[in-house]
């Protein structure tokens, strides 16, 4: 697991109403948007496929601080290319991806509670991509 990284207030501050935005816009997305949720469901499955993890949670706890600097710096890229292909519900689900692995390095009891919140939507889009997801004929 990464080891907190000590911000400042201003950058807790900035993080934590951006994170707080995410949360609430993914909660009215949960009833209104499925196709929001299965882009962060379908992302996070991937990703813990790929890492040979059971869960979200575990990928979290299994990346170390170099290969999380990596994937943040690629889903930065491929966040960039998606909003300028216009593919922004795409860009949105890879930020909130994004917020989930960054959120962890602040030492802050409140984007704590807001990165639960998040990990728990992003638990429940993967099992809902999963049971979800088209199967061969």
């Amino acid at each position: 697991m990464t080891e907190p990284v000590v911000f400042d207030q201003n950058a807790a501050e900035l993080f934590l109403d951006g994170l707080t935005k995410i949360v609430v816009d993914l909660d009215k997305a949960r009833t209104r948007d499925a196709e929001a949720v299965a882009l962060i469901g379908s992302l996070a499955h991937r990703m813990v496929q790929d890492t040979g993890q059971s869960d979200w949670i575990g990928l979290k706890r299994s990346l170390s601080a170099d290969t999380l600097n990596g994937v943040i710096g690629k889903l930065s890229r491929e966040i960039d290319a998606s909003a300028a292909k216009g593919q922004i519900k795409l860009a949105y689900a890879m930020q909130a991806i994004a917020a989930s692995l960054v959120g962890d390095r602040f030492e802050d009891r409140r984007i704590a509670m807001g990165i639960k919140l998040l990990d728990d939507f992003i638990a429940a889009a993967s099992d809902y991509y999963v049971r979800n997801a088209q199967k061969p004929n």
